[in-house]
């Protein structure tokens, strides 16, 4: 039986084919970098909504910067040591908040929540977020290393899980909610911000600041005079403008029933208007002229980027339509001049564009910029938390409205007054209050009904 031999060409390669070759698996390995890094920068980007992003951040910067205090000379004594971790603790501690978790991380975070919690009594709902932060840092440090529960692997003599999911952890986050539930009652919720309170309210701007010179001022742009021929001295823009703004956020607040960190982050991309139908609208206003039932039609619309739990609905990719609840039509309400968001969005941005920027507002800008004490705006700096809450404390003061309102109050209000108090025929269900308020649907319909009775 005799061997057929191979064609001696088909057994040697020319010497540019194993060249190809190379160069081919050198490519390949380059893609492959090349798509571990898009997929990193992809989880990154698009795992949490910008606002969760930011938030988280800033927890975990201010737990490195506690615990970093605590380490701030290159000797410790072990006095020192004992006076802040009771001696059982060692140097190891002050890497505990780093990437990757040591067999302190655990133990440092429930310090850093108790301190958040029981010493500078922060909120749940804060040492909650604080939680969550240092959570997903480490289950995104290392694949599936840093995730479940926060024990000691005996075998590999290794921890092992998250240390935001030890027993220490949840003890702490236990004790905190026990507390708060204790301490809480009635007496720690907001007010409701009624449409009686929105009324008094602005009836005090009205007094302590002239805003229809700022409306007549616009109407005459919008008529075709020039801003420049317009004469406004800078205190008097700068009182002029923060009541403009307290009163357009206080009627968006109430007819969107946004929270505060939803609204602050609305940007001028976040609304669509078409400004050749509008603008007829608004000059109707500005002239004092009744709105016809064809000038009430016309409306904006506006879309909350930033709206909590919006990016958990695409997560479990719910339909469109149920997406588009964050999507809201705003119509011009003439009747209710203090709830009246469509007039007031309206008239803010031309300020800003007319008195303040001298151009249209670009797509990043925010809606409610910072603005510092001289008067200058900042288009790409959202306004504070606190300032917000300053607002109201001055407009309830001001209007002789007592009690404790939170930034939270504008929500409850909306929701309240157009599911109990709207005209007879124009009150909202239960289920249109759930769906414009963006609660989830399942909502238990007792603790809805709750928040909405609260006064």
């Amino acid at each position: 039986m005799t061997r057929l031999k191979k064609n001696s060409t088909e057994d040697k390669q020319p010497p540019d084919t194993i060249h190809k070759r190379k160069k081919r698996s050198a490519a390949e390995k380059t893609a492959l970098a090349d798509v571990q890094r898009c997929k990193e920068h992809g989880i990154k980007t698009h795992l949490q909504a910008s606002n969760t992003r930011t938030n988280y951040a800033g927890h975990v910067r201010r737990g490195r910067e506690w615990l970093a205090s605590h380490f701030e000379s290159s000797t410790v004594s072990e006095t020192q040591r004992d006076d802040i971790f009771q001696g059982s603790l060692d140097f190891a501690f002050k890497d505990a908040f780093e990437n990757v978790p040591n067999k302190c991380s655990d133990k440092a975070l429930a310090l850093y929540m108790s301190l958040k919690g029981f010493h500078e009594n922060l909120s749940k709902t804060t040492v909650e977020s604080i939680r969550s932060a240092f959570k997903k840092m480490w289950e995104l440090s290392d694949g599936d290393t840093y995730r479940g529960k926060w024990h000691f692997n005996e075998a590999k003599q290794c921890w092992e899980g998250n240390p935001a999911d030890s027993a220490d952890i949840y003890d702490v986050l236990s004790s905190i909610k026990h507390k708060a539930s204790a301490e809480g009652g009635d007496r720690t919720h907001s007010m409701v911000m009624t449409k009686d309170y929105m009324d008094r309210a602005f009836r005090w701007h009205q007094a302590a600041c002239p805003l229809d010179i700022a409306l007549q001022m616009i109407e005459k742009v919008m008529n075709g005079a020039q801003p420049s021929d317009i004469c406004l001295d800078l205190e008097m823009r700068t009182k002029l403008t923060r009541h403009l703004k307290q009163v357009t956020f206080a009627s968006n607040g109430w007819t969107l029933w946004t929270r505060c960190f939803e609204l602050v982050k609305l940007q001028r991309k976040d609304i669509s208007l078409d400004s050749t139908v509008l603008d007829g609208v608004l000059k109707t206003y500005l002239a004092n002229e009744t709105l016809t039932l064809s000038k009430c039609t016309p409306y904006f619309e506006i879309f909350l980027t930033n709206w909590k739990g919006w990016q958990k609905k695409v997560d479990k990719g719910q339909w469109e339509a149920d997406l588009r609840s964050n999507h809201y039509k705003i119509y011009p309400r003439p009747d209710a001049p203090a709830c009246d968001s469509f007039f007031w969005t309206m008239i803010w941005i031309k300020w800003l564009e007319i008195f303040h920027y001298g151009r249209t507002l670009l797509p990043n800008d925010f809606l409610f910029p910072a603005m510092s004490a001289n008067g200058v705006m900042h288009p790409g700096q959202p306004i504070s938390h606190d300032t917000v809450q300053k607002w109201i404390n001055e407009s309830t003061t001001g209007a002789g409205i007592r009690g404790n309102f939170s930034t939270h109050c504008f929500r409850r209000g909306g929701a309240q007054y157009w599911f109990m108090f709207a005209p007879v025929g124009q009150r909202w269900t239960l289920a249109k209050v759930r769906w414009w308020g963006g609660w989830a649907d399942g909502e238990h319909v007792r603790f809805l009904c709750s928040h909405l009775m609260l006064h």
